[in-house]
């Protein structure tokens, strides 16, 4: 059968192209990662692989342990000073054009200023002065701090400023913490990175309630959807606005906010603090 013949045979169930387009096509549509694991964080980089996430779905299952054979390489991880120059060594001088994913909310006096940048790297908030509240730099990490009412137009202008990627956001809970008079009981944490000059930016607001409202991010930064769903499972911030904003970790029914400082442990008194205060909450308020 000649190859006219068979292509009609087959109807549209046949492409027929270069095979400079077909290995184009493979590579623009399946990532092999290299992998870097330095640390607990790891087993969130191997889960990937597992049945829970199915990264296979992407074509990026082909984990590699050498740069030649993979796009793309995954820190995960703390990087010690110690093991920051095998890295660059890998990641750069055999495969100089290797982009790699680093930095998360992790901080040691010991770490680098993030797998693919430098130390002393500064970022200036482009946001407007009325809306910062306060501003600095803390162990080589930008942060500005903004007003609740403020946080939509503050993280929008920032958006438009080249912060175009949210690298995470969560709450911490101040209660009973005495290390400083905090503005309000809940801080709201945004990771925020300019994917060309790679600068990261931190953005706080604090905020009080029963329950604590604020408003959400989501129609700027999609992502958020299940970081703010998570930070309502665990903390119970209300964000206005959101789509969908149920549990995300936590059975519908369960009662309360588990990363809440007074949430009970297994409904009794709970001890904590330096100064040994009691606190409980019945499991109906928690």
């Amino acid at each position: 059968m000649g190859i006219e013949a068979l292509a009609e045979s087959l109807g549209q169930n046949v492409l027929t192209t270069t095979l400079g387009k077909l290995i184009g096509w493979g590579r623009g549509n399946s990532v092999w990662p290299l992998q870097f694991g330095l640390a607990c964080c790891a087993i969130e980089m191997i889960h990937t692989a597992t049945a829970g996430v199915d990264i296979a779905r992407f074509g990026s299952e082909a984990m590699r342990a050498s740069p030649r054979q993979a796009d793309m390489m995954i820190v995960s991880g703390r990087v010690s000073q110690k093991m920051a120059p095998i890295l660059r060594t890998t990641g750069r001088r055999v495969h100089p054009r290797l982009p790699a994913s680093a930095r998360g909310p992790v901080e040691r006096a010991d770490d680098p200023a993030g797998a693919d940048q430098g130390p002393g790297d500064h970022t200036s908030a482009v946001i407007p002065e009325t809306m910062t509240v306060d501003k600095g730099v803390t162990a080589g990490d930008a942060w500005v701090t903004v007003a609740p009412a403020n946080i939509h137009a503050a993280l929008s202008a920032l958006k438009d400023g080249g912060y175009r990627l949210l690298v995470f956001l969560t709450c911490v809970d101040h209660l009973a913490d005495s290390s400083r008079e905090w503005p309000a009981r809940f801080e709201i944490v945004y990771q925020l990175r300019d994917m060309e000059t790679r600068d990261q930016l931190r953005v706080r607001t604090f905020i009080d309630g029963d329950p604590p409202h604020i408003e959400s991010a989501y129609d700027l930064f999609p992502p958020a959807n299940w970081d703010e769903r998570e930070t309502y499972d665990m903390f119970g911030i209300v964000f206005d606005n959101h789509p969908d904003l149920t549990r995300i970790l936590m059975p519908d029914d369960w009662v309360g906010h588990p990363l809440r400082r007074d949430y009970p442990v297994g409904g009794e008194v709970v001890e904590f603090s330096e100064e040994h205060e009691r606190w409980q909450t019945a499991p109906e308020k928690a």
